[in-house]
């Protein structure tokens, strides 16, 4: 049999008020448990009882019924039954709870994934109020970093509030930083503004090591280049010479050295390209658009290729 929610109220507190009367009397009188003032004091109590069971059920069918209108979207001036808000809203509290737990799953795992990751994350709103950072973030880049603290009340990276400005005039940006710890360490930061929420994503991506590696291709390209322009300049020079002065007579030779004179002046050409390649990547060459003449190239290549094709 099921009582209504008035009913059950009503019993609990009478239990509960009862129980603690009769243990109270049984401590005090000893075997005496039936007197006119305990039955006195029964009856007393059972009015109490009546009138605070039904202020808080007021209260509780009040809350109850007001939450069901929130959840089911019902008008103020609408009836609605107290027993069928009360099932209605014990059923959509369950469901809250299992959508509250599954949420909790998804974040926690959401929480671990971004920890793992080797990069940076910090989340952040419009007046800098830090919402959420990873541990990459304490552990390589901010220490001291805590959520609702602002972003740089412990920090002190001007490149970073520079980065920050320009970051919330654009939908993405992103910009190579030095620092916060040595300026030998190279960041990529990139952000993603959330215009809905006033809320900013800062993802940190260390490319030191990238860097470094570049630094060492070009390098070793303009090193190399230099060292081969005096034997390349030499080879060619001679060969120059040898056909300038008739030294040669003989027709296979001079073949040979105005082969060795071309292609010295071809391995020219290319380290000047390897060091044009190298100063476009960083920045210090101006790429020129010029119109080249295809059918030269072509006759010269052919030209570089016949004897080949003679001795095949």
């Amino acid at each position: 049999m099921k009582f209504s929610l008035k009913i059950r109220i009503f019993l609990l507190i009478v239990f509960t008020v009862i129980s603690s009367f009769l243990i109270s009397a049984i401590i005090l009188e000893g075997s005496k448990f039936f007197n006119e003032n305990i039955i006195a004091g029964l009856v007393l109590f059972l009015i109490l009882i009546l009138a605070a069971g039904t202020t808080l059920y007021r209260f509780l069918r009040d809350v109850v019924v007001q939450a069901s209108r929130i959840i089911s979207g019902t008008q103020e001036g609408e009836e609605i039954d107290s027993e069928s808000a009360f099932d209605s809203l014990r059923t959509s509290t369950a469901e809250v709870k299992s959508e509250l737990l599954s949420y909790s799953k998804q974040l926690s795992f959401i929480s671990n994934l971004l920890s793992r990751m080797g990069q940076g994350v910090i989340l952040v709103d419009k007046n800098l109020k830090v919402l959420y950072f990873n541990q990459t973030i304490t552990k390589d880049f901010f220490p001291e970093l805590k959520v609702d603290d602002d972003l740089f009340k412990n920090i002190s990276y001007p490149a970073f509030k520079k980065f920050i400005k320009k970051a919330w005039e654009k939908d993405e940006y992103t910009k190579e930083i030095a620092g916060p710890r040595t300026i030998k360490t190279v960041y990529l930061v990139s952000s993603q503004k959330f215009s809905t929420d006033d809320q900013l994503l800062i993802v940190f991506s260390d490319i030191s090591k990238l860097k470094n590696l570049e630094k060492m291709r070009g390098d070793f390209i303009g090193n190399v280049s230099h060292e081969l322009r005096t034997p390349i300049s030499v080879i060619k020079a001679n060969s120059e010479t040898l056909l300038a002065s008739n030294l040669i007579k003989d027709k296979n030779a001079i073949d040979f050295t105005k082969a060795i004179q071309s292609q010295s002046e071809r391995m020219a050409t290319i380290v000047n390209e390897l060091l044009s390649i190298s100063s476009m990547e960083s920045g210090d060459y101006p790429i020129s658009l010029d119109k080249l003449d295809i059918k030269k190239i072509v006759d010269s290549a052919l030209k570089e290729l016949k004897p080949m094709t003679k001795v095949k």
